[in-house]
């Protein structure tokens, strides 16, 4: 006992002196960078399959994947801005953007997938396997196979399909509507500066539109409802980008305010209301699962989470492709990895995500600064996989703490610093 204490106060010491990670194999400490990479790149559009696996995608192809509580930067085999990603699962999905860039994941990995023009694609949506559009400088329809433009159909710049016969395609004051069959133009009254930025369809009859006018700072949100567009309410002072609601009274909008700093807006179907959130970066898109668990990204690489009651924002790690391996059903990493808690600093309450490339009896534990034991967080069999453990904190003071994960021949310590 005196010499894990011993041990933990001498790797604590070395962590406060700026070895933010210690890394021992059997009996040797070596020194690892893993600390959250710093993404700057500007993140425009996220989906998520359910609660546990996403990705979001953006400026110079990045590619972050969201799997069991943890964000990581994945391989990308582009370097081309991604404005949008569609997942039909978690074995399928398709990502578009600048220069007719048209990426699809497997299930492992994302790859180059043939496209038939090099003119920029915004906005993509999958209603199913065997059908999806993509709205840009031309529409694209995939057909289960191949993605083929649409002859006679002009343009569009965000899209949203239901179904495989409901689907909205918009830009600027013009719509169309998908039947299962034809697209049928619909113009959306009232609109003549204010631009259409998003599109989140609710129902197989309703739908909703937010954008807004830049010259006049303006922002809208527009109704659809049986072929009908009508005007919902309006703000000044904010610009909308990105809309997504799970029912016709409830959900969310982001973008930013006059001054370039983000803003979240609560909408209940007839208004708009700012709320808090923790960062300044502009926002660009957001996607509400249910109504305990959204996210939103933007600008320098910018997740917030939300979890029913506030938004957070997300840490991101650093992974690759080559270290997940098929596992069955599910992905299984190749290499151990304890990740840096998120939110850091926090109060009360944060996550831990590691990773498992194998079975086995999995601790991890919570020291303070004199390397006495404080709460232990994991101790049990665990299977291989991608894990998280929750660290909530009511009754622990503020100040730094230390983290250890031992699982075989492994242990990790990272250090977390709980604020006032």
């Amino acid at each position: 006992m005196y010499k894990n204490i011993v041990r933990i106060a001498l790797i604590a010491i070395l962590i406060t002196l700026g070895y933010s990670t210690i890394v021992i194999f059997g009996s040797y400490a070596l020194k690892s960078s893993t600390e959250p990479n710093t993404i700057t790149s500007t993140l425009r559009g996220v989906a998520i399959t359910n609660k546990t696996h996403g990705f979001a995608v953006g400026d110079g192809g990045v590619i972050l994947e969201y799997r069991n509580g943890c964000w990581t930067t994945i391989d990308s085999p582009t370097e081309h801005t991604l404005y949008a990603v569609s997942m039909v699962d978690d074995t399928l999905g398709f990502a578009v953007g600048l220069n007719g860039t048209i990426l699809k994941y497997n299930g492992i990995s994302w790859d180059i997938f043939d496209s038939p023009t090099q003119k920029p694609l915004y906005g993509i949506s999958m209603a199913n396997s065997g059908l999806g559009f993509i709205a840009g400088d031309m529409t694209l329809k995939f057909d289960g196979e191949s993605w083929l433009e649409q002859e006679g159909f002009l343009y569009g710049s965000v899209i949203d399909m239901y179904n495989e016969i409901f689907g909205i395609i918009v830009k600027e004051g013009d719509s169309f509507i998908y039947n299962g069959t034809n697209w049928s133009h619909l113009l959306i009254d009232q609109v003549e500066e204010e631009e259409i930025e998003d599109i989140c369809i609710i129902s197989d009859s309703t739908a909703f539109g937010a954008g807004f006018d830049v010259c006049a700072g303006w922002s809208v949100v527009y109704k659809y409802n049986w072929d009908n567009w009508t005007f919902v309410c309006g703000t000044s002072g904010g610009f909308f980008t990105s809309i997504s609601m799970i029912n016709e009274t409830w959900g969310f909008i982001v973008g930013y305010d006059s001054n370039g700093n983000s803003k979240i807006w609560e909408f209940d179907g007839v208004e708009c209301t700012t709320t808090t959130h923790p960062i300044v970066e502009k926002l660009w898109d957001v996607e509400i699962i249910d109504a305990t668990c959204g996210f939103a990204v933007g600008d320098n690489g910018t997740i917030l989470k939300w979890n029913g009651e506030s938004w957070s924002k997300e840490n991101i790690g650093t992974t690759n492709t080559d270290s997940i391996k098929p596992g069955g059903e599910n992905l299984v990493p190749t290499e151990f990895a304890l990740h840096q808690n998120f939110p850091n600093p926090f109060n009360p309450t944060t996550t831990v995500c590691y990773h498992l490339p194998e079975s086995g009896f999995t601790t991890i534990e919570i020291f303070n600064i004199a390397g006495q034991l404080i709460e232990t967080l994991v101790r049990e069999h665990k299977s291989s996989g991608f894990h998280s453990v929750e660290w909530n904190t009511p009754n622990v003071g503020s100040g730094i703490y230390f983290y250890r994960m031992k699982t075989g021949n492994f242990i990790n310590v990272k250090k977390c610093v709980k604020m006032k």
